[in-house]
C-alpha cells in the first residue's frame, strides 16, 4: 500500500534557541513521505535563517513568513497550505522521537475508520532531562469516549500536539485566532465529530517545559479566557453529548481551581476574583463529589477548599503541583 503524505505543521516565533533540535528531529523521521510546513509568525530573531537552511538542504521543508497572529493563526495558516491527507502539529521548542510519524500513521493504515491517533509524551526541562510524562495506554476509543477521558484528565489530554489528524476534520473546525488555551478550545469539537480515536502507548513526543510558558507563568488576567472556553464547551456538550455534561462540569471546576491557585500565588492577588471563583466551584462541588468517575484527587481538592479556604488550598495545590487544567 502506498504511503500517504503527512503534513507536519510547525508554528515558529522567536525560538532560535530550540529550533534546530526540533527541525532535526522532524528531518530524522523514519517515515519519509512528509511535508514540513514551517510557519514563521513574525519572528524577529534568527529563526528565519535556520528555517531557510533546512529548506535549502531538504525539499520536504517549506518556509512561510506571516505577520504575527499567534499560535492558533499560524496553525490555521499551515492547515490551509497543507497537501497531506494527515496532519500533525509540533511546537517549535518541542521535538520528536524518530518513529513518531511512523507510529501514528500506522493507526490510519491499519484501520481506515481511525480519524485521530495519539501517543504518550515525555515532559523535559530546558536541559532536555525527562521530568515527567503524560502516559496513555494503547486503546481504541470512540470520539465521545476519548473526550470523556480528556474531561476527567485521565486517559488522554487536550493538547493538539502528540496527535495526528485526518485533514478532513479541519474542513469544519479551526483554531480560534488570538485565544490562549487554544487546544482545549478545539479538542472537544474535534472528538465529538470523529468516530474513532486510536492511542498508541509509546512516548514519541517530547514536550519542553519552559519557565515562561503561559501554563507555567504566574497569573495574568489573559488566563481568564479559560472561563469563557469552559462555558462554551459546556454549552456545546449540552447540545451534542449531554451524557458528558457531568464530566464537563468536572473539567470546568478543575480549571477554576487551577485559576484560584494561580491568583493566590501573586502578592497582589485579586481577592474579589478569588471569592467569585470559589463561589462557582462550591456551586458545582456536589456534582463533582458525587460523580463516581471523578478522581480521589478531585475530591481532596474540594475538601481542602471547603474546610480550609482558598489560601490553604492554593498553598497545598502549588506545593504539590497537583492536577492539570
Amino acid at each position: 500500500m502506498q504511503e500517504k503524505l503527512v503534513s507536519i505543521i510547525i508554528p515558529i516565533y522567536n525560538v532560535e534557541k530550540y529550533l534546530v533540535k526540533c527541525l532535526q528531529s522532524v528531518q530524522a523521521q523514519t517515515y519519509k513521505n512528509i511535508q514540513v510546513l514551517m510557519i514563521d509568525d513574525g519572528s524577529t530573531d534568527g529563526s528565519a535563517e535556520l528555517c531557510k537552511d533546512f529548506v535549502a538542504k531538504d525539499n520536504r521543508f517549506r518556509y512561510f513568513y506571516k505577520e504575527n497572529g499567534g499560535l492558533s493563526d499560524a496553525r490555521n495558516y499551515g492547515i490551509s497550505r497543507a497537501d497531506g491527507q494527515y496532519l500533525t502539529f509540533v511546537d517549535s521548542d518541542d521535538y520528536l522521537s524518530p518513529v513518531f510519524v511512523e507510529q501514528l500513521y500506522a493507526c490510519f493504515n491499519a484501520d481506515p475508520a481511525v480519524e485521530v491517533s495519539v501517543c504518550s509524551m515525555d515532559l523535559v526541562d530546558e536541559t532536555y532531562k525527562t521530568i515527567g510524562s503524560y502516559s496513555f495506554p494503547t486503546k481504541v476509543y470512540t470520539g465521545e469516549e476519548a473526550l470523556r477521558e480528556v474531561l476527567y484528565s485521565r486517559g488522554l489530554e487536550c493538547y493538539a500536539c502528540a496527535k495526528m489528524f485526518s485533514k478532513k476534520i479541519f474542513e469544519t473546525v479551526s483554531f480560534t485566532k488570538g485565544r490562549l488555551f487554544e487546544d482545549i478550545d478545539i479538542i472537544y469539537k474535534i472528538f465529538l465529530n470523529v468516530k474513532k480515536v486510536q492511542v498508541v502507548g509509546g512516548a514519541y513526543y517530547y514536550y519542553l517545559q519552559r519557565k515562561n510558558s503561559i501554563t507555567q507563568a504566574v497569573f495574568n488576567r489573559k488566563q481568564l479566557v479559560l472561563l469563557d472556553i469552559m462555558q462554551e464547551m459546556m454549552s456545546y456538550i449540552a447540545v451534542h453529548a449531554p451524557n458528558l455534561l457531568s464530566a464537563a462540569i468536572r473539567r470546568k471546576v478543575s480549571s477554576e481551581l487551577w485559576l484560584i491557585a494561580k491568583i493566590n500565588s501573586c502578592q497582589d492577588r485579586d481577592k474579589d476574583l478569588v471569592k467569585q471563583l470559589t463561589k462557582s466551584v462550591k456551586k458545582d462541588a456536589k456534582i463533582v463529589s458525587r460523580d463516581r468517575q471523578s478522581s480521589r484527587n478531585d475530591k481532596i481538592k474540594l475538601i481542602l477548599l471547603k474546610y480550609f479556604g482558598p489560601r490553604v488550598f492554593s498553598f497545598v495545590y502549588n506545593s504539590v503541583g497537583t492536577g492539570a487544567k
